[in-house]
């Protein structure tokens, strides 16, 4: 019984064909939406009064993410649990340190959107999740930086973690006691507490 290999052949070599192009159709789009994104972020760093460079250089540029929306210096590091626990050999741990990386990304992200006077918590996770959509709306729409008051800790806010709710009460103010002078029926001169008039000797009652 005779097998023709040459068909199978150019079955296999058509199939590795395909998958070949579907490789590289892949790595074009994947590449275009990194260009992109970088391309999102250097305008968005730009509006936010920093340089175009900033955007473009890794690690570098997270830490000025950071900066741009107020967040604490550690969140910095947050963004990077992964590696850094990879990096400590804490392999186990990498699941918790997946946790901690989205957490701080939603974080920094939320604070961003809120400086562009956005919906944090809808373009905080938009970002998080699709930053080839957030990104570009931030960075060609019409929203511009704003130097608003936010939470060093994203949606958290500071007095929670930090503990320095501030006081409810207020002070009331102090009553300024104004005693009215006493002046003599006689003479109509103002009399102190004595018990007679220091102008004409007047009884006082």
């Amino acid at each position: 019984m005779n097998y023709d290999f040459s068909s199978e052949d150019a079955v296999f070599g058509g199939l590795m064909a395909l998958l070949g192009g579907a490789f590289i159709l892949v790595m074009i789009i994947a590449l275009a939406a990194v260009v992109v994104i970088l391309v999102a972020a250097v305008k968005i760093y730009k509006k936010a009064g920093k340089a175009g460079w900033e955007a473009i250089v890794p690690y570098y540029n997270s830490w000025v993410l950071c900066e741009i929306a107020g967040m604490k210096w550690y969140f910095f590091l947050g963004l990077f649990a992964v590696q850094i626990f990879s990096i400590l050999g804490l392999k186990i741990l990498i699941p918790i340190a997946g946790l901690v990386q989205i957490a701080a990304s939603f974080c920094v992200n939320y604070n961003l959107a809120k400086k562009f006077g956005k919906d944090p918590v809808g373009y905080g996770i938009g970002i998080s999740l699709l930053p080839i959509v957030f990104y570009p709306i931030l960075a060609f729409g019409s929203a511009t930086y704003q130097d608003v008051k936010v939470s060093s800790y994203g949606p958290i806010p500071e007095e929670t973690i930090e503990g320095t709710t501030p006081k409810t009460e207020t002070e009331k103010p102090k009553k300024e006691t104004s005693k009215k002078g006493k002046f003599c029926k006689n003479c109509g001169a103002e009399v102190t507490d004595s018990k007679f008039c220091p102008n004409c000797g007047t009884e006082i009652h």
